[in-house]
């Protein structure tokens, strides 16, 4: 399938998309921030082989108005442009699950912007594996690559490549146990400038699939 689109208007940046945007954010005041994106044209090709592996690959160009990047510890309403690829694929049996999503950014952004560019490559990528859909075990990899100050007042954010390794035991159809270990590799991962993870974590939980 063959698709292609073009997008754009007006939007308020509550509270609530600025803490998504970036979970370190706090309120410096009450007035929300409108941002607009002036057009984003696109287009795509989607498709599968056999009933197993699906993929998409896209690509587009777009322009925005007031729009949020992130800076040291904060972020900066800044006009920019943006020239992207992007490719999703996915591969489903039985057993095995991978898929994964990968994207290239071009960033046109004003000299002396107070931001960060958005890395040029970024990606992920996962797979998982099961027995009689009791026991599930698996890995995460994502990276990303560095992304430059353009205000020149800082470092560039260095790129990172992040480890997982997950497993979950599945007691019934809905309720399961479940391990996770991340950062493997044990890298200086700085997803929000500023804010660095450091060293192997582990995370252990119970889960409720509805």
């Amino acid at each position: 399938t063959v698709f292609a689109g073009l997008t754009g208007g007006q939007s308020l940046q509550s509270y609530y998309s600025l803490k998504s945007f970036s979970n370190f954010y706090i309120r410096i005041n009450s007035c929300p921030l409108a941002s607009r994106e002036k057009f984003n044209s696109f287009i795509g090709v989607n498709g599968h082989y056999g009933s197993h592996l699906q993929a998409e690959l896209s690509g587009g160009y777009a322009v925005y108005g007031n729009s949020p990047l992130e800076y040291f510890r904060t972020f900066t309403p800044v006009d920019y442009e943006m020239a992207y690829a992007d490719l999703k694929a996915s591969w489903n049996s039985d057993r095995l699950s991978v898929d994964g999503k990968f994207r290239f950014a071009y960033s046109m952004i004003p000299d002396g912007a107070m931001v960060y560019a958005p890395a040029a490559f970024s990606g992920d990528l996962r797979a998982t594996y099961n027995w009689i859909k009791r026991i599930y075990a698996g890995l995460y990899l994502e990276g990303s690559t560095s992304r430059k100050d353009v205000y020149g007042l800082y470092g560039d954010v260095p790129g990172f490549v992040n480890l997982w390794a997950f497993g979950e035991y599945r007691l019934k159809s809905k309720w399961g146990f479940w391990l996770q270990a991340g950062n493997l590799l044990g890298m200086a991962i700085e997803r929000h400038p500023g804010y660095i993870e450091k060293g192997p974590y582990f995370t252990a939980g119970v889960s409720l699939n509805l």
